[in-house]
């Protein structure tokens, strides 16, 4: 193997701490735009048998910030928000709005397996 993709992700403690500009609205981008992407790409990859190496670290803050109840609900809010905004844009961007809403959705309803460790995506409970 020529590479190994190493990712680490951490954010401060936000939860809690209000909305914008550092509360929930940062940890709700993250997920957003960074780890729920991600995992779809990682889905991708293993749903056409395509060897990933990768390695992801995420803190245990941000692991307890992401497996918070009330993140949940401070992510289903930035959705809302960002699909309201977004309610002036093309069809197109709507239809990608609530696609991505949908997934993430999903996503967080999946139980977290705080035992996942080091093991291929396959396995993992995300």
């Amino acid at each position: 193997m020529d590479f190994v993709l190493t990712l680490h992700g951490h954010l401060p403690y936000v939860l809690h701490h209000g909305r914008w500009p550092h509360g929930s609205v940062w940890l709700s981008e993250a997920a957003f735009d960074s780890y729920l992407p991600l995992i779809e790409a990682l889905r991708t990859l293993e749903t056409k048998l395509i060897a990933s190496p990768l390695t992801l670290g995420i803190t245990p803050v941000l692991a307890n910030q992401l497996a918070h109840p009330s993140f949940i609900s401070e992510f289903e809010a930035y959705m809302e928000r960002r699909l309201e905004s977004a309610a002036g844009a093309s069809a197109a961007s709507r239809g990608l709005g609530r696609r991505a809403a949908r997934a993430g959705r999903e996503i967080l309803a999946r139980p977290p397996d705080p035992h996942a460790g080091a093991v291929p995506l396959r396995s993992m409970a995300i």
